[in-house]
């Protein structure tokens, strides 16, 4: 199996696509939250924050990956997130014993995966052959329709009829993507006479080893950053207005285009709520993403590589690297450094929103300036001989190519601040060309269910510090005296994991 297949459909395909999925990431996670999370605006409900968070993106994750209706087969998620859950658990297990005894051990602890993998390949493998022969009669008649335009006046809309019906009945998801790209790879190898050397790219069990493999890298990491990010907005202070903020975001922010009256932001016409533009105008969620991910990062190391070089390699301050060995970066020190972010260890979600209007500010300043100096240039210009004109005005050409020059490195700028943004500063989705490929998807889902939760439920942490002033009153839960308690994040190895058992309390608002 060629194992860089679905990882270039991800950088293609799926980055490409990401806006166009909107609609059906929208429909999809309306219908999953108001199942988990209820619909009722009386009574509130109690939750497990991460266990129902990893639902809502699975089911949200498969809706692009898949499509209805397996995306709410309820077998279906079960094992692909089963298949997740338990790959971490037998690789984590797996390292506590030797190298010379894993091979023995490894069929028992990978029972489970295993176990996931064939229920899952069984569930799906009907729809990939129901695809694959769809898309091998269209190619069957796309030439057979080429054929009878050369010896025929019969209209092509006669001929190509069942063409036109094949397309339209093919879906945009990740699973037909894949498909195209594995018949791409395996009509390559047989060209190429090799395909005795490997398996068939086209192979059912393939395909759904690779979306499992899709699914493994799409879920979990997603819904740890969600879990991080709605109990840090909810333990800030209540004065600093975090949620209010968001919220009000979320509204203004609506696609109003879309509802049937151009003036009414309609929250009912989900599939239609947030468009790609709306998507960019949330730049404080955007922040407050990108916050959580810095200081509650999940993994302690990242930019993981292995030296290859025959000899090893010395670094400049002579410290050798053996070839074989493993070099990575310190990400969680470099979130936390003191030098590089003001009160590193304190969540300040609009953090990057205040650095975004502070390099503006300071654009906007020295173009001030610039301005008053030209201002005063050209009026004593206005008194000098007719020759200076064309010099006046070649000048004020350099000087406003300057200006668009200035203006572009100040988007730039902000542009380095975005959540999906990396740098050697900030390595949530990692850096440099093997930076993660999935994360504009990822950031576009998170962004949709962090403003769809905020601006139709209200949300209650239920490990708070209480109030004592109103202690033993029945309604000081919620973050009452404004200095929530965050169930903390743990260690398990080099991952930063967040509390899998954190409950909050949760109530629809009425609108």
């Amino acid at each position: 199996m060629d194992p860089t297949v679905h990882f270039d459909v991800v950088k293609s395909e799926l980055t490409r696509q990401v806006f166009n999925v909107t609609p059906e990431v929208c429909d999809e996670l309306c219908a999953a939250v108001d199942e988990i999370w209820g619909t009722d605006t009386q009574a509130l409900k109690e939750v497990t924050l991460f266990e129902s968070i990893t639902k809502i993106i699975a089911r949200t994750s498969n809706r692009v990956f898949v499509g209805l209706p397996f995306c709410r087969d309820e077998a279906y998620i079960h094992n692909a997130v089963g298949f997740a859950e338990d790959i971490a658990l037998s690789a984590t297990l797996l390292r506590l014993f030797p190298g010379t005894i894993r091979p023995l051990v490894a069929p028992i602890i990978t029972y489970p995966n295993r176990r996931h993998a064939r229920a899952y390949t069984k569930i799906l493998t009907p729809e990939i052959v129901r695809r694959q022969d769809l898309q091998r009669g269209k190619e069957t008649d796309i030439v057979a329709v080429s054929d009878v335009e050369k010896t025929t006046t019969t209209p092509l809309s006669q001929t190509g009829g069942q063409v036109a019906d094949r397309a339209a009945a093919q879906k945009n998801d990740f699973l037909q993507w894949l498909l195209t790209r594995s018949l791409t790879k395996s009509t390559s190898k047989r060209k190429a006479h090799s395909a005795s050397l490997s398996p068939d790219e086209t192979d059912p069990a393939i395909i759904c080893a690779r979306l499992l493999h899709t699914n493994f890298a799409a879920v979990h990491t997603t819904s740890f950053i969600g879990t991080n990010v709605i109990l840090d907005i909810l333990s800030a202070p209540l004065d600093e207005g975090v949620v209010d903020k968001l919220r009000a975001e979320a509204i203004q922010t609506m696609d109003t285009e879309s509802t049937s009256n151009p003036n009414v932001k309609d929250p009912s016409n989900v599939t239609k709520m947030w468009s790609r533009s709306s998507l960019t105008k949330m730049h404080y969620l955007d922040s407050a993403l990108r916050e959580s991910s810095r200081r509650a990062s999940i993994i302690g190391v990242g930019i993981n590589h292995k030296v290859i070089s025959p000899g090893g390699v010395t670094t400049p301050d002579g410290t050798h690297l053996p070839e074989g060995s493993m070099v990575a970066v310190h990400s969680w020190g470099l979130h936390n450094d003191e030098n590089l972010y003001s009160r590193a260890g304190t969540y300040k979600p609009f953090r990057f929103v205040e650095l975004k209007e502070n390099i503006g500010r300071r654009s906007g300043e020295e173009d001030a300036g610039e301005g008053g100096n030209g201002s005063e240039r050209k009026s004593n210009d206005c008194i000098k001989n007719t020759k200076t004109v064309n010099t006046d005005h070649e000048e004020d050409q350099v000087a406003e190519r300057e200006k668009e020059k200035d203006a572009a490195r100040v988007y730039l700028d902000q542009a380095h601040l975005q959540f999906i943004a990396t740098s050697p500063t900030y390595l949530g989705f990692g850096h440099g060309r093997h930076a993660c490929p999935g994360r504009f998807f990822a950031a576009n889902e998170l962004k949709l269910l962090i403003a769809y939760l905020v601006m139709r439920y209200d949300i209650q942490m239920v490990t708070e510090g209480k109030d004592v002033g109103r202690e033993g009153s029945d309604d000081w839960i919620g973050n009452a005296n404004g200095r929530g308690v965050r169930p903390e994040c743990y260690w398990a190895g080099p991952n930063h994991v967040p509390p899998m058992g954190a409950k909050v309390r949760v109530r629809r608002r009425v609108i």
